[in-house]
């Protein structure tokens, strides 16, 4: 059974026909579309009325059986979603697999066969996602102030169009790529110029987002005493605006790089042989029926994006939950 997606792969890999690919996509938007269409009319017919200001605090259940029930829970929902993880990482140290339910040799065999591929798949992936994140960070900012502060005519097209790309399937977005600049005034197919744009125009929400909501919560007055006190709009900018929303710039920044670290969607169309990244050598690595490689190249992914997003909470005092607030 083939799914939009698959179909859209096959026309670009199999028979490099963009033309049926962009058919495919256009009917994939419009699928999406009428969704995102059909959920708006269903929120519009819904209406909530707060009946009283008064809240109650709900008493709380002391008892041994509810403790005992909530960390069974919330232990047990912690492990479920972490067992995917935890399965990649063990299988990465299987050296032999006879068909038996588990490993019969245990070693860090896959790790040295994958040393030689994985140094340039990680300088690629880091270069690609930081290049992306920092044109994401400064336009994000920009786009959500603008957006935030003032008032103007087209503000919604302003949110859907930042919004859409990352709404879409990434695939949709990849062959939009392939197909504008594979040929014509401006050609960057195999270059690493034509990914960095498509990461950014793919993750620039989550920047966009993160800031419009820190901005939201920052007085305009804090601002007009600045210009009242004769500084300018970017010494304001500089000084009283940036250090506050700081935290939800940094925590966009992190999601869109960590997500990017490791995108795929958009990347199994537009990488060359000198651009591949890490979701590609994982995707060659299982399409060669090399499990354990891939999932040793998974595993160092899972480090990296760990590390990368557990320093950038110690370089501001803050965990990522409270980037959020």
């Amino acid at each position: 059974m083939y799914v939009l997606p698959t179909l859209m792969y096959f026309q670009v890999h199999g028979f490099f026909n963009l033309n049926a690919a962009a058919a495919i996509a256009l009917v994939n938007v419009g699928i999406t579309l009428v969704a995102l269409l059909i959920l708006t009319w269903l929120n519009r017919r819904r209406r909530f009325v707060t009946v009283t200001g008064v809240t109650r605090r709900m008493p709380k259940s002391a008892g041994r059986g509810a403790r005992i029930f909530a960390n069974v829970y919330v232990w047990g929902l912690l492990f479920v979603a972490l067992l995917p993880q935890i399965m990649v990482i063990w299988i990465s140290f299987a050296e032999r697999w006879a068909g038996t339910v588990f490993p019969t040799e245990y070693g860090l065999g896959n790790y040295i066969t994958i040393w030689p591929v994985l140094r340039q798949v990680i300088t690629n992936s880091v270069f690609l996602a930081g290049a992306a994140t920092l044109m994401a960070v400064v336009f994000g900012t920009l786009v959500s102030y603008s957006s935030v502060r003032h008032k103007f005519k087209g503000k919604w097209a302003l949110d859907l169009t930042v919004m859409l790309p990352f709404i879409l399937p990434g695939i949709i977005t990849g062959v939009s790529f392939l197909i504008t600049f594979n040929s014509g005034p401006i050609v960057l197919t195999g270059t690493a110029a034509i990914l960095i744009f498509a990461y950014f125009v793919r993750r620039v929400a989550y920047v966009f987002r993160t800031v419009s909501a820190s901005l939201s919560q920052v007085d305009t007055r804090i601002e007009e005493a600045s210009t009242v006190c004769g500084a300018t709009w970017g010494y304001t900018m500089r000084k009283v605006t940036v250090p506050l929303v700081a935290p939800g710039v940094l925590a966009g920044a992190i999601i869109a790089f960590a997500d990017l670290v490791s995108e795929m969607s958009v990347t199994v169309f537009l990488y060359s042989a000198q651009w591949k990244t890490i979701s590609i050598a994982i995707f060659e690595r299982l399409v060669a029926d090399e499990t354990a490689a891939a999932a040793a190249i998974g595993s160092v992914t899972i480090v990296l994006v760990l590390s990368l997003v557990f320093g950038a909470s110690k370089l501001v005092g803050k965990n990522m939950a409270d980037m959020f607030r």
